[in-house]
């Protein structure tokens, strides 16, 4: 079973970060986001026996209930607590030992590791566009559910700002808010769409940097082709464009174009990049008037794109919402597979939700029990489909 709580953060008197203050009162944000706390209520019987003892147990060290100072119960004390065999335990003491939350002193006893003590079961999710995409909400439930199948509760802020400034300005709010609730460990989708999305990406890593709490970047790094310090877990983009290009040129495009919005992510450059290569690597002409660089809703924008002697057979657009809100006239393909949207289907890359979830978590609790790692890049492939 699963439990949320929820509750309001004012946000009247904090102030803007740089170049993010909206204009005009239709770009005025929201006064207050929402904040969820997702955590397990109930163990799961499937378990054996030793696994259902490591949980619980692991579930008192995240949530302080032992003296960090003071040797850990002893095994006789959790046979007696649990009414299990002294293999049982030992089982169980192995495998906290194994995931960084138990030592062993010679000639003194098990005590709780530095990770342990400094634990606090608490793992934030800084996700900007949560409310606005269906990517991004998809992927987050799936994070969440894969953050409390490892014992964590997961802090999350909804943040209902109607422009990327508002949920920019949002999300350095929650940030914050993840700071005084002292997270173990925090995931962070960088800001997009803006001019200095850099900028303000930075600005939200920098409060958990100061604190020395691991972060870990998803789907994108916080600028395009630079790496961070920063872990990172999202797909391979440009070999999905590569792949998704030639799809489409067996199947008889002959002007690919691409379309995205200014100040567009890595992510969509990359798949740019990819559909270019494929272009290229089937002798079809490739230039910058192949690539559309226009806000989606800009119809007057596009018609006149598409009505231009060089418009493209088939336009690849940076994500499916983008694709179905193209003219019926229009072959389209995109990025994300999640479905059939608005009644309509083409040709898409399906991004792994699940697995992206569990290597996300699996990498950012990594990061916690061995903070000197170098930072590490984890692209996985993903799949052709049809939307």
């Amino acid at each position: 079973m699963t439990a949320c709580l929820q509750r309001q953060i004012d946000l009247n008197a904090l102030p803007y970060p740089p170049d993010a203050k909206p204009v005009g009162r239709a770009q005025t944000p929201k006064l207050s986001f929402a904040i969820q706390l997702w955590y397990n209520t109930r163990m799961d019987t499937s378990l054996p026996k030793h696994r259902r003892v490591y949980v619980a147990l692991r579930h008192d060290i995240l949530v302080g209930k032992y003296d960090a100072a003071a040797k850990f119960p002893s095994e006789g004390t959790l046979m007696r607590r649990f009414g299990v065999s002294r293999i049982t335990v030992r089982q169980a003491m192995a495998d906290l030992k194994n995931d960084g939350f138990l030592e062993v002193h010679n000639g003194s006893g098990t005590y709780l590791t530095s990770l342990a003590r400094n634990a606090t079961g608490l793992i934030g999710l800084v996700i900007p566009d949560y409310s606005t995409s269906p990517f991004f909400g998809q992927l987050c439930d799936r994070i969440v559910r894969a953050g409390k199948d490892a014992g964590y509760t997961m802090l999350l802020g909804e943040l209902p700002g109607d422009t990327p400034a508002a949920r920019a300005h949002e999300a350095v709010a929650f940030a914050r808010e993840c700071d005084q609730r002292k997270v173990a460990g925090v995931i962070i989708e960088p800001v997009e769409l803006m001019p200095n999305s850099a900028d303000l990406s930075q600005e939200i890593i920098k409060t958990f940097d100061d604190l020395k709490v691991p972060v870990l970047l998803i789907d994108r790094d916080i600028a395009p082709f630079v790496r961070s310090d920063h872990d990172l877990v999202g797909i391979d983009n440009l070999m999905a464009g590569f792949v998704l290009g030639r799809r489409l040129i067996a199947d008889g495009a002959r002007r690919l174009g691409f379309l995205m919005p200014p100040h567009s992510a890595s992510t969509n450059l990359q798949r740019m990049l990819g559909v270019a290569g494929a272009a290229r690597d089937a002798g079809l002409a490739w230039s910058s008037r192949n690539i559309l660089t226009l806000d989606p809703d800009d119809g007057k924008g596009l018609v006149k794109a598409l009505a231009a002697k060089t418009a493209p057979d088939v336009l690849v657009c940076h994500n499916d919402q983008t694709a179905a809100k193209m003219p019926p006239t229009v072959r389209v393909a995109g990025f994300d597979g999640l479905g059939p949207v608005g009644g309509r289907r083409f040709p898409t890359v399906r991004q792994p939700l699940d697995q992206l979830a569990e290597t996300a978590i699996a990498t950012l609790l990594e990061r916690i029990r061995k903070p000197r790692l170098p930072p590490r890049q984890i692209l996985l492939n993903a799949e052709l489909a049809d939307a």
